[in-house]
């Protein structure tokens, strides 16, 4: 099975292989029991460290309501049979 799927990365460019890692990487970090040796190897420093971004979050306040934003901005432009 491992051979199989070597031979099939290798056959994809670059950019596609790097998808393939980032996925392998997603996939270890759903796995709790995942293996410390393993999952580290695999993931790139720069893939830690957008995942340690979006786990921190962010301060949503400033965003303001997101309803009266979709009801500004439904109201603002013109649709068919509206009026």
């Amino acid at each position: 099975m491992e051979q199989l799927v070597l031979r099939q990365l290798q056959q994809l460019p670059p950019k596609l292989q790097q998808e393939v890692l980032d996925f392998i990487g997603y996939l270890l970090s759903k796995q709790p029991m995942a293996s410390e040796h393993t999952a580290p190897a695999l993931r790139s420093k720069e893939l830690e460290e957008a995942i340690r971004i979006v786990r921190m979050g962010c301060d949503m306040r400033s965003f303001g309501d997101a309803s009266n934003y979709q009801t500004a901005s439904r109201t603002e432009r013109s649709l068919p049979f509206r009026d």
